[in-house]
This record gives structure tokens, C-alpha cells and sequence, in this order.
């Protein structure tokens, strides 16, 4: 009742103009908590006012990778935290030498200038590895003359700490120890204790650990540690404690898993509860990053390359053409798998300059009557403005080559009986499913024998349809029903191109009740005909299924002329199957050529030829 008359207030409110008498009484907030009262649903768990957050950075040596910190720096400043802290190793360091190390920490803090957060430091062992090394970052980066150091921030503890000393300055040991016991008996009434460290164990940096174990409660501390170059969690002493990958130095190779992961980890502290989340290095992105103009150019470049197949009586000639719409040179590569083929050129590559287009013609010939359909797998490459590389393969298979026979006696009833001298194909699997392979459960959820054949002036199809569920309530849309589908090309082969035309179309004939005429719907260069002359159909149903039959005038598709023994015609076929009765539910859809862009394309129909 109360989310109810919620929305039903907003929904008042948000119908007033700006300016009327009411206005005043728009919904407003100035917290999480007031917002939970009139948001339509309120939260499980809202953050407190005084929530905040704040973002570790963690080795970025070790093999520092080029430019990685400063691309962590500018996601950083994306995720707007109130401060950055690090786990240690900023720097390569391992030397004496003042100018080498001032040289980096120069490089370090350059930068750092670009951080729009305040930024604490730690030491790891790049940092300080030796006397020298730990008097000059205390003289850049110290706090009150030391490198330990700690600080509150809404009512929460932060303590950072410098192991190193232990090794290398140990005449400060003693007094780190003492800060230590005084600093965390002065917080302990704090509502979460945040302590920093580069070490993990607590044997790596002397007897520190023993102090924070014995004062704090584990329930309302936790550790960040750095140095091993992957990120996992444990408990110690009870204490949550987390190791965190690198920011910008090398992990490992088994991935994210086993925690080899370059991160930033983002810290969301409320009512003294911390959520800890690794955010990938290189995964946050502005919300401008991309320009939709240059998004859909590189879009269309990868999908613009153009294959005409042509069989010929040993084999195929195919043209693969290349346009390129974008702004950046795109790269293409050609290479086949083709067993039983002699393939001339055997692979190709174009480099194609904005604009321009590319273009090259592979001769296959057949070596043997079994071989395989071919297939050409097409890799593009492109790199955009700023650096980033993009890739993109795709595999396409030469298309089906059928023989169409020419028959007499086959009468449009529905019957399959008149068909005993045309051999059926089967469409079945995985492999012929579209689009929404989710909602398919098997053939015996949908599948289907497709039979063409000419009386040498129709087109004469027959499709038997597996179908569990015929879901026929008459829908006037084609896409969101159980339908058969027709796509034709009949063109002479030298004007198929594989873009549409005159003599090309398509064809949806939706599935309605029993003895009801499918409905037929059309695209292409019959879209505005509603109905074009000579579409005879009939369905019957059948258990599991149904059956589909057509025949139309070869003149009503488009073709120019009579046909004759040789001529080659393409057709596709798909069926459509929408298993839920009432509800839309998913809506698969199975293919003659495994392709779901026939309404684009007419290369990859079925190229019949007559007999």
C-alpha cells in the first residue's frame, strides 16, 4: 500500500507545470534516507548520509607497464572518490643513487598532478629499500617528519603504516611502535579502523601486527596489503584482510579467477561498513568516450565486406569487396577452410584507406564431389583515434547449391503425398538457429524438411514443420508469430550482387488457426503490394507440427523470362516459432542458410539450379 500511494503522489506531482500553484510540492531530497521516503521503492539498504568513498591504488612496479598508471589516474577522476590511498611500490627505485630516485618520484608526481582527489601515500619495497631511499620520501612525501601517519574521516579510522624501517632504517622502529599503540588507542572508539600496509604477513614488518591484533576489533577493521601481484582474501587473526592486484605493474597469467587482475579498488564506506569492488584497470570509460557518428561507421566497415559467390561447373568464384565508411584505415584478412578445394589466391589481406574500397577474387575449384562447403573467415582490424585497437572475425560459408526439379501433379493442399520424387532437406540443429537459441529446446521444439521445385513457371515449396507448440492466435505482426518464410533472388546470375532489387524479395506467410490461410506479409520490391497476384497457400496440421505449402508464379517473384535447365535461382528459407500461448515469450527462429539477414543480404541464399 505504501509503494502504491507513493507512485501515486509522484505521479500527481510530476503532472505539474513548472511555475503553478503547487509546484512547491514536488518531492524533493537532500539525503539517501529522505530519497528512500518518496522513492517508489525504497532501498534494502540506503546508504547514510555520511557515507563515502575513497579509491587504493596498488603496485604500479615491479615491470611497470608504459602509460598504465596514468590511464588509472584518469579512471580515477571518473569514479569522483572523496580520496585516493595507496598499498605501496610507486616507483621502480632499488638504488642509492639521489638523482635516479628523484628522477622517478619527478615522473611519480607529474602524474599525479591530473588526480582531482586528495592522494595518501605508503611505502612498499620499490619505495624504500635502503637508508637513502627512506630519507628522501620522507623529505617528498612524509607527514609530520615520518612515513607512517594516520587520519580520520567521518567518523572512521585510517592508519598507514611503513614496514620497511624493520630492514632498512631500524633506528626508527621504536618510534613507528610507539605512534602505533598511541594512535590506536585513540581511535578505538572509531566506527571502522582502515589500515595500510604493503606486506601481507604480519612476520613481514616487524611486531606492529601484534599491537593492531591485540587493541582493535576485527569486526570493525580491515587490512589492504599489496605486493604479490594478485588479488585475493583471507582472515587474519580474523582480521579481513585483502591483497590487491597491481594497478599498473604485471600480473599474472591465469586471469581474474585465480585473481591475476591489474585493479583499482573502490571502497564504499556506510554507517561504518565497508563494500570493497575491484574495478578492472582499463574497463571505466567517460560517457562520451565514443561519438555515435564514429561508432556506426566502424559498425558498418565491419560489416560492409561484400561476398559474391558464383558456382561454376568445378567449383566458385567469389568477389569479396571491402567499403570502408570510416574515418581510420580498416585492415581485412581473408583465409579459407576449404578441404577438397584448390583455392587461388589462398588468402588475401586489404588495407583499406578511409573511404576507399577494396576488393579481390579467390577461384575455387572442387577436387572431389564430397568436399564441404568452403568457408572464408573475415578478420578486420582498425585501430581508433585514441590507440585502441579493435578486432572483429566472422566465418561465412559459401552457399547451399541445390538442384530445383522440375515436377508435374503437385497440387497445394497441404499433402505431402504428391512430392514423392523431390528429396527433402533437413534443417535441423543448433547450427540453423538464428537468432534466440535460448528459447530452443531441440528439434522436436522446432526443425523442419524444406522441398523446392519448378513446374517451370512456379515456384513450388514445401516445408514440414516440427513444432511442439503451435502458437496460431491469428497476430496480425509477422515477427511475434509462428510463420514460414520465403526470400528469393532470381535475378540472372550476373546481376546478383547480394544487395536487394527488382526480382528479389520476401515473403512471411504467418501461421493462423487451423484451416484458416496463413496470412502473408511481404518485403522488398513487393512491401507496398498487399496482395500480389498468384500466392497460392495451404496448411495442415499435423501432431508436433504442421505442414506448409506454396506455389507462386516464378513471374511474380520477378524473374525476367522463362526459365531453362541450368538457369540458377536463389531462395532461403526460415520458420519462425513462438512457443508461448498467451504472453509473448521468446521467438526462435531457424534458417535454411544459419543466416538472420536475408532482409539485408541475398548472398547466402541457396543457389538452385534447374534441372
Amino acid at each position: 500500500m505504501r509503494l502504491l500511494s507513493i507512485m501515486t503522489g509522484i505521479a500527481a506531482m510530476n503532472l505539474l507545470a513548472p511555475g503553478s500553484a503547487m509546484a512547491d510540492e514536488v518531492p524533493a531530497a537532500r539525503t539517501p534516507v529522505q530519497l528512500s521516503a518518496i522513492a517508489p521503492w525504497p532501498g534494502a539498504d540506503v546508504n547514510d548520509p555520511d557515507a563515502f568513498r575513497f579509491v587504493i591504488v596498488s603496485d604500479a612496479t615491479g615491470g611497470e607497464i608504459p602509460g598504465q598508471w596514468a590511464k588509472a589516474v584518469d579512471q580515477i577522476n571518473l569514479l569522483r572518490p572523496d580520496f585516493v590511498i595507496a598499498v605501496g611500490d610507486l616507483i621502480e627505485g632499488y638504488t642509492e643513487d639521489v638523482d635516479e630516485l628523484n628522477r622517478q618520484w619527478d615522473a611519480f608526481e607529474a602524474e599525479m598532478r591530473r588526480l582531482d582527489a586528495p592522494f595518501f601515500p605508503c611505502t612498499g619495497n620499490h619505495d624504500v629499500s635502503n637508508a637513502v631511499m627512506h630519507r628522501l620520501y620522507v623529505e617528498r612525501l612524509g607527514v609530520s617528519g615520518q612515513s607512517w601517519y594516520s587520519f580520520n574521516y567521518r567518523g572512521c579510522h585510517f592508519l598507514v603504516l611503513d614496514p620497511s624501517v624493520y630492514d632498512y632504517v631500524p633506528d626508527t622502529q621504536a618510534a613507528q611502535i610507539a605512534f602505533v599503540e598511541s594512535d590506536l588507542h585513540a581511535a578505538k572508539d572509531a566506527q571502522h579502523t582502515f589500515i595500510f600496509k604493503h606486506f601481507p604477513r604480519p612476520g613481514w614488518g616487524g611486531p606492529v601486527w601484534s599491537q593492531i591484533r591485540d587493541v582493535l576489533n576485527p569486526a570493525k577493521t580491515t587490512v589492504f596489503t599489496g605486493h604479490w601481484h594478485s588479488h585475493a582474501y583471507f582472515e587474519q587473526d580474523a582480521f579481513p584482510t585483502y591483497i590487491l592486484g597491481p594497478t599498473a605493474g604485471p600480473s599474472g597469467e591465469l586471469g581474474p579467477p585465480v585473481g591475476d587482475i591489474r585493479q583499482l579498488t573502490l571502497v564504499t564506506v556506510s554507517r561504518g561498513k565497508p563494500t570493497v569492488t575491484v574495478v578492472p584497470v582499463n574497463q571505466l570509460r567517460a560517457g562520451d568516450y565514443v561519438l555515435l557518428d564514429f561508432a556506426q561507421a566502424v559498425t558498418a566497415a565491419v560489416s560492409a565486406a561484400q561476398v559474391r559467390a558464383i558456382p561454376t561447373d568445378d567449383g566458385w568464384l567469389v568477389e569479396i569487396t571491402q567499403p570502408n565508411p570510416a574515418p581510420v584505415p580498416v585492415a581485412l584478412t581473408l583465409t579459407w577452410q576449404a578441404e577438397g578445394y584448390e583455392i587461388d589466391p589462398p588468402s588475401a589481406a586489404l588495407a583499406v584507406s578511409p573511404a576507399g574500397q577494396g576488393q579481390v577474387e579467390f577461384a575455387l575449384k572442387r577436387l572431389r564431389d564430397d568436399a564441404p562447403r568452403p568457408v572464408v573467415t573475415k578478420s578486420h582490424a582498425l585501430t581508433t583515434p585514441t590507440g585502441e585497437p579493435v578486432e572483429h572475425e566472422a566465418r561465412y560459408e559459401l552457399p547451399l547449391t541445390l538442384d530445383l526439379p522440375r515436377v508435374t501433379g503437385v497440387t497445394i493442399d497441404g499433402e505431402l503425398a504428391d512430392w514423392a520424387g523431390v528429396q527433402p532437406l533437413n534443417v535441423a540443429g543448433e547450427t540453423r538457429v538464428a537468432n534466440d537459441a535460448y528459447g530452443w529446446d531441440g528439434d522436436s521444439d522446432l526443425s523442419f524438411d524444406v522441398r523446392l521445385a519448378t513446374d517451370g513457371e512456379h515456384l513450388l515449396l514445401a516445408v514440414n514443420v516440427t513444432d511442439d507448440v503451435v502458437a496460431a492466435e491469428g497476430l496480425d505482426y509477422p515477427w511475434h508469430s509462428d510463420a514460414v518464410e520465403l526470400f528469393w533472388d532470381v535475378r540472372p546470375t550476373f546481376k546478383r550482387d547480394g544487395a536487394h532489387g527488382e526480382g528479389t524479395g520476401h515473403a512471411v506467410f504467418v501461421i493462423q488457426a487451423d484451416g484458416v490461410a496463413p496470412k502473408m506479409h511481404f518485403g522488398g520490391a513487393m512491401r507496398d503490394r498487399e496482395n500480389p497476384d498468384g500466392f497460392e497457400t495451404a496448411v495442415t496440421r499435423r501432431p508436433g507440427g504442421y505442414v506448409f505449402e506454396l506455389s507462386v508464379p516464378l513471374a511474380t517473384l520477378g524473374a525476367a523470362g522463362p526459365i531453362e535447365a541450368g538457369d540458377r535461382l536463389a531462395f532461403d528459407i526460415a520458420v519462425r516459432d513462438r512457443d508461448r500461448i498467451i504472453g509473448l515469450g521468446p521467438i526462435t527462429r531457424m534458417v535454411l542458410s544459419s543466416r538472420d539477414d536475408g532482409h539485408a543480404h541475398t548472398g547466402q541464399y541457396a543457389i538452385c539450379k534447374v534441372e
